[in-house]
């Protein structure tokens, strides 16, 4: 019975300190593509987006494509119908999770995006893009879109600082959300790139298609893969400095193929490579372990799953992660299990406390499990509960006072401005306090009629 004492003395200094709930994180993001027109409004991508929301994912960057030229912008063969986009928005809303829309304007002439630029580009931004930016911001304001792009990857257009500022103070007259914009990690032929653009101000997120190629070799350590972000990160930070830009940074796409050049060519190379998932998953792992400690840093958004419920897998070397070590890396950073939660339902409350009450394992000599109260595994991120020391003891009372919110993913981001911080309430320390008592009678009162 005294060690039971001693837990409930460990349990209530526990739920007697204030607890103020962090904000939660900015986006665990992931980017949808339908490559056909009417993709979006299939069962497939609506158990896609089950199958996203399932591993911890919280927003969704919808992306659609049209083809320009210098005088319109049409569908094309693989662009998204506004009304499909419409369909996918709503089931991704039903789903609890917020949208993030980003249009691509590919070039009719086969030209990357970010080399090219129309013979007259004032008219193309008035009379071509602007329209069509309309359109899209119209949609997303009619269906509560969180963030909308106003454009992706036009490093020679990007110069046209007046010809931006007028598109996007106009797109602001119908659109309430946050806007960004989707610039490349780097010059394209010597122009452009997110540390050139000198339009950040007028849009509320800075958003960076972040390809950096992290090695020059295949099949690199994830140690080599964590230094890389590190540089990367303390370059986007001293960028920040030097330019005054207190903008929060997004990712609105970045990704990896699984091949074994994947970290070397994240833009795709070598189509016909063997599948390698080690190189795409510690990519993801070490992106994912860097970022997360900068404050500036609001959240990825994977390149990308794929509409089909099947795509991916071992055998797959593209960008998805479906099926493959890189989506258990996902879910170890978007759905932690947090120390103490006894009975796995991703959060730690008074249910939990009353198990491993019952368990009656604390200090007893007992082996005990997870669910009974070994909480001092190592791993503070993990999808799997950790593996403790097979005891429950004071040890695991420490774990459990030293851990916080932001020893995972779901804590170390500044909520976004102009959003409202989603922190889960949590029950009252006095309440928990109240029930772990209730317990500890009623253990009491049953072991003495034994």
């Amino acid at each position: 019975m005294s060690s039971l004492v001693q837990f409930l003395f460990a349990l209530l200094l526990l739920l007697t300190i204030p607890v103020s709930t962090p904000a939660a994180p900015g986006y665990k993001g992931m980017s949808i593509t339908s490559w056909t027109n009417s993709g979006y409004r299939t069962p497939n991508a609506e158990q896609s987006i089950v199958n996203l929301q399932q591993i911890g994912t919280d927003t969704v960057a919808v992306n659609l494509f049209r083809v320009t030229t210098d005088s319109r912008i049409s569908l094309g063969n693989y662009g998204a119908s506004l009304s499909a986009v419409r369909h996918i928005i709503k089931y991704i809303h039903s789903q609890g999770m917020k949208v993030v829309l980003k249009p691509n304007v590919d070039i009719s002439t086969g030209v990357w995006r970010a080399q090219w630029q129309p013979r007259d580009v004032d008219y193309w931004f008035q009379n071509v893009y602007q329209p069509f930016i309309m359109d899209i911001a119209a949609l997303a304001a009619e269906e509560n879109v969180a963030i909308l792009s106003v454009g992706t990857e036009f490093n020679r257009l990007e110069k046209y600082d007046r010809s931006w500022r007028n598109l996007i103070s106009t797109v602001r007259s119908i659109f309430p959300g946050q806007l960004t914009y989707a610039a490349n990690h780097s010059p394209a032929a010597g122009l452009g790139g997110y540390q050139t653009l000198r339009w950040w101000d007028a849009l509320d997120l800075v958003g960076i298609d972040a390809y950096f190629p992290l090695t020059n070799r295949n099949n690199p350590s994830l140690f080599e893969l964590e230094k890389s972000w590190q540089t990367i990160a303390a370059n986007i930070t001293a960028w920040r400095r030097r330019g005054g830009i207190n903008l929060p940074v997004i990712f609105t796409e970045v990704g990896y193929p699984s091949r074994s050049n994947g970290a070397r060519y994240p833009w795709g190379q070598d189509a016909n490579a063997e599948p390698n998932q080690d190189v795409q998953a510690n990519s993801y792992a070490a992106l994912l372990k860097v970022m997360s400690q900068q404050d500036w840093f609001q959240g990825a958004f994977w390149w990308m799953w794929e509409v089909d419920p099947l795509a991916g897998g071992p055998k797959d070397n593209n960008f998805t992660p479906q099926g493959k070590a890189s989506q258990k890396i996902l879910e170890k950073y978007y759905r932690p299990i947090p120390i103490g939660d006894a009975n796995l339902d991703y959060q730690f409350d008074q249910f939990d406390l009353i198990q491993v009450l019952r368990a009656g394992k604390y200090l007893s000599g007992l082996a005990a499990t997870w669910g009974e109260g070994d909480w001092n595994g190592l791993n503070p991120t993990a999808a799997l509960p950790h593996v403790g020391d097979g005891m429950f003891d004071q040890l695991d009372i420490i774990a459990l006072l030293q851990s916080s919110p932001s020893d995972s993913f779901n804590a170390v981001r500044r909520p976004i401005p102009n959003l409202p911080a989603r922190g889960v309430p949590e029950p009252p320390g006095p309440l928990l306090a109240v029930i772990a008592l209730v317990v500890l009678v009623y253990l009491i009162t049953r072991n003495k009629h034994r």
